[in-house]
């Protein structure tokens, strides 16, 4: 008996040790195109993975000055905006900031999409144990869980605050442990405070996941406590405690976060999500592979046509995967998690449907997506995101299944072959594996050249092609040259002249120009005699074309402004102004 439970303790080490190493190595693969180049490459391909990283060095520039780091005007001058409203990555910039200085900041920030990858597999798996008698099947969940299409998604659109999934699982692991100590009336402060942090970091990291994962708890938990509605008192009698704990510990860490939210922001109405685009999923998307899967229908899917871009709107789970999830489903029903998870699971799943449940693109019916925008908070939550809890069910259901096929045939390999069954068609198109997906992210030569380091620290340089959705380098470029300069174009979240939300630049006559270049769209009537009142009103210093055979049309623009032609600075176009 000794040795039977010396060999179980010894094999339940190995998996444990094992879980997240594979997990890191299966992260690596992924993201392998950064790390095999010889000049730095940032993950993600939209204009969104410059921002996270512009996010991550504003905040340690500001910290390092001594400045508060959730306000800045330096992309969108002379207009001040906070970063609290962006989801700024206060706690991510933490983490990053020592491994930034030895590495550099690209290389960081990729490192940090690694780990994140990998940490949000762990988690999953950690938190599944308890339930399951195989570790092999607390493994499958956390690989379903963390490298899951619509994760896979948010690694190419370099959305860095929706790689950070291990939050989820880590929020379910304290509230069973909080739910124990209310039960059994011992450490509920301990539980009640680590209740509470939980919140803030969520918070921080993520303000719209934790607004969507509150919401997904109250309509899940709506119809239970209500058949149970006569004992309801008994059962949150316990939980007083814990909740008395948990809010003020909140309250306490969240405080100046949430008095900075409430000071410049437009309105409550768009506290949680904060971005003027709905995406959604459409129901054949979760049988059909996204264009980013390896065996699947290529950018021409056909239910990307309507949606802007392809990764925000990728809820794929796969015929195998749908099949097993409701083999378990039927075999299990009796099980409470099972329940919970296929709850879970079709919440979710209607959420991320958006207002309307699509087919092929076609509105077929209402649904309860409908509501969220005469919410307060959640009118701009975007709708795919919430398929981060059908992962997040389906996970459970799968480690189920999984856990109850192996516990019965004690095989070794049994796990690994029903996982290759079920996630071989999630494995990554090559344009991911191969670095189709990343951009150069180097700084500019000009931007190191003795012209543009002999203007003043602080100077406002207009960079053009000015950053929009599908551009973030200017972003970029400013981040990697330290802020030395502002600029009045930057792709960020701020309020408009209605109080709503947008991503454009502040309204000014050279602004709709230079976004209409960027548009490649027809210029607006040109008023030269506003154009030439913004650069005098925002004191510009220098105008730089970084592409000026790309960009001929800027360039002629810049030349009739100031009335004479540029110097080519390392392959810029460069015109200094008086200051």
């Amino acid at each position: 008996m000794a040795t039977r439970l010396g060999q179980l303790t010894h094999s339940h080490a190995v998996w444990r040790w094992a879980t997240p190493l594979s997990y890191l190595g299966i992260a690596l693969a992924i993201t392998a195109p950064v790390w095999l180049t010889q000049s730095p490459r940032l993950l993600g391909a939209s204009a969104d993975s410059a921002l996270h990283l512009w996010f991550l060095v504003f905040m340690a520039h500001a910290l390092a000055r001594g400045r508060t780091p959730f306000f800045s005007a330096a992309a969108t001058y002379p207009h001040t905006i906070s970063l609290v409203w962006n989801n700024a990555d206060i706690l991510l910039t933490l983490v990053t900031w020592p491994l930034a200085l030895a590495i550099g900041w690209v290389r960081a920030t990729n490192l940090l999409h690694l780990l994140l990858l990998a940490s949000g597999a762990t988690m999953m798996a950690v938190a599944l144990r308890p339930h399951l008698r195989s570790e092999a099947a607390a493994w499958v969940g956390g690989l379903t869980f963390g490298f899951a299409p619509f994760v896979q998604g948010q690694l190419v659109d370099g959305q860095l605050t929706w790689l950070t999934t291990g939050t989820l699982p880590l929020g379910w692991w304290v509230a069973e442990r909080a739910a124990l100590a209310a039960r059994r009336g011992r450490y509920r402060v301990r539980w009640g405070l680590a209740a509470g942090g939980w919140v803030a970091v969520q918070y921080l990291v993520n303000k719209e996941f934790l607004a969507t994962i509150l919401l997904m708890v109250v309509c899940v938990g709506a119809w239970p406590l209500w058949r149970r509605r006569r004992g309801l008192w008994g059962i949150l009698r316990p939980w007083a405690a814990v909740v008395a704990v948990a809010v003020p510990t909140a309250g306490a860490l969240l405080a100046y976060p949430l008095v900075l939210l409430i000071q410049l922001h437009p309105s409550l109405r768009h506290a949680a999500g904060l971005t003027p685009v709905k995406t959604y999923i459409d129901l054949l998307s979760w049988v059909l592979p996204s264009p980013g899967q390896l065996v699947g229908l290529g950018t021409h899917h056909a239910l990307v046509a309507y949606s802007m871009w392809w990764p925000e709107v990728v809820g794929y789970l796969g015929a195998p995967v749908i099949a097993f999830a409701l083999w378990t489903m039927v075999r299990s029903r009796q099980r409470q998690l099972v329940r919970l998870a296929a709850a879970i699971v079709v919440v979710g799943g209607c959420f991320a449907s958006g207002e309307w449940l699509h087919v092929a693109g076609i509105a077929i019916m209402p649904l309860p997506g409908l509501l969220l925008r005469h919410l307060p908070i959640y009118a701009d939550t975007v709708p795919n995101r919430f398929a981060i809890f059908v992962d997040l069910g389906v996970a459970v259901l799968l480690a189920i299944g999984v856990d109850r096929i192996v516990s019965r045939h004690h095989s070794k390999l049994l796990p690994l072959g029903l996982a290759a069954i079920l996630f071989l068609p999630w494995l990554p198109a090559p344009m991911l594996l191969s670095g189709g997906e990343t951009a150069p992210s180097l700084l500019p030569p000009v931007f190191l050249s003795p012209m543009m380091r002999s203007l003043p620290a602080g100077s406002v340089v207009v960079v053009a092609p000015i950053a929009i959705y599908g551009d973030g380098g200017p972003m970029l470029w400013q981040a990697l040259d330290g802020f030395r300069y502002r600029q009045p174009f930057g792709y960020i979240l701020h309020p408009d002249s209605s109080g709503a939300v947008t991503n454009f630049p502040y309204p000014s006559a050279l602004g709709q120009v230079l976004v209409a270049y960027a548009e490649h769209l027809p210029a607006p009537a040109l008023g030269w005699a506003a154009m030439r009142v913004d650069l005098m009103h925002w004191q510009v210093r220098a105008l730089v074309v970084v592409s000026p055979l790309a960009a001929p049309a800027t360039v002629a623009l810049f030349r009739s402004l100031t009335g004479h032609p540029p110097r080519s600075v390392a392959g810029a176009a460069v015109w200094l102004l008086a200051g």
